[in-house]
């Protein structure tokens, strides 16, 4: 087949030449124009992800009064039971309210130094806290319930629990290591 015979065909069914002429100018607009209905159809998802997100957040926000007042009393809490290195008195008053409600007997009760690992300021870190007691079993069983149940947070790091040494073996000496949760100002 020639040209002159592809030309003579097309003049004799000009109607189904148009079609796939339209049809292949379709395919090959469609081909070329792919990536932008792919990149259309992926912004169309952000977008729709974007207003669900708004309408999430009108839905919260009504009551964001509410919870920004529950974390200012959460954190109102959180500054009560956490201790101030620098109020050594107020510290210690804890333990020894400790040791007046149990009827243990404090030997030796001290704040430790800071640990070598520098904590950043406006953070919370451990204080440590060395405390020797003497006392019943009962009495030092209560004194750890006290620190259970008690108002501070804190860590128990060792303890060591030995009968006592004089006449009087009902009594046991107990020796703490502990943290308490403490704010750096």
């Amino acid at each position: 087949m020639n040209t002159a015979d592809l030309v003579e065909k097309i003049r004799r069914y000009p109607v189904p030449t148009l079609s796939g002429l339209i049809v292949l100018i379709c395919f090959l607009a469609y081909y070329f124009r792919m990536d932008l209905i792919t990149d259309l159809e992926s912004r169309h998802d952000d977008v729709l992800d974007q207003r669900g997100q708004v309408d999430l957040n009108l839905v919260a926000g009504a009551s964001l009064a509410d919870h920004l007042e529950q974390m200012r009393a959460h954190f109102a809490d959180l500054k009560a039971r956490v201790v101030q290195p620098s109020e050594l008195a107020e510290n210690l008053n804890y333990f020894y309210q400790i040791d007046a409600r149990t009827g243990v007997s404090a030997i030796d009760l001290k704040q430790n130094a800071p640990s070598d690992q520098p904590v950043p300021q406006n953070k919370l870190g451990p204080v440590g806290y060395s405390v020797s007691l003497n006392g019943r079993f009962a009495q030092i069983v209560s004194y750890f319930n006290e620190f259970e149940h008690g108002s501070r947070f804190y860590r128990l790091r060792s303890f060591r629990l030995e009968r006592g040494r004089d006449a009087n073996q009902a009594m046991v000496a107990l020796s703490l290591n502990l943290e308490l949760l403490g704010w750096q100002p």
